[in-house]
């Protein structure tokens, strides 16, 4: 009986523990930001041999050319980057 006894406690304290314990995460679980999650009217662009030059309030027409290109967060379609680093739209960009 002492045996069943025994034997009762330490299955209860191993669920309990297995129970108690963290759960590991999966790799998509991770708490780290998303390096493609741009702010504002950003979005993340790979570099692809397009033109990947950023249009800006002083040079609002593309080049048509991709030299060096780094991929990362850039004015999404319509937007502009201004002086104080933001993406604006056309409007904003003549009251700078």
């Amino acid at each position: 009986m002492r045996n069943i006894t025994t034997m009762l406690f330490v299955m209860v304290a191993i669920v309990s523990v297995a129970v108690a314990a963290p759960k590991a995460r999966k790799d998509d679980e991770t708490t780290t930001p998303d390096p493609k999650a741009c702010p504002g009217w950003e979005e993340w662009q790979d570099c692809s041999g397009n033109d990947c030059r950023e249009l800006s309030c002083d040079n609002p027409v593309s080049s048509g050319e991709c030299k060096d290109c780094t991929s990362g967060c850039y004015c999404g379609e319509g937007y502009f980057r201004s002086h104080l680093g933001e993406c604006i739209n056309w409007d904003h960009c003549a009251r700078e």
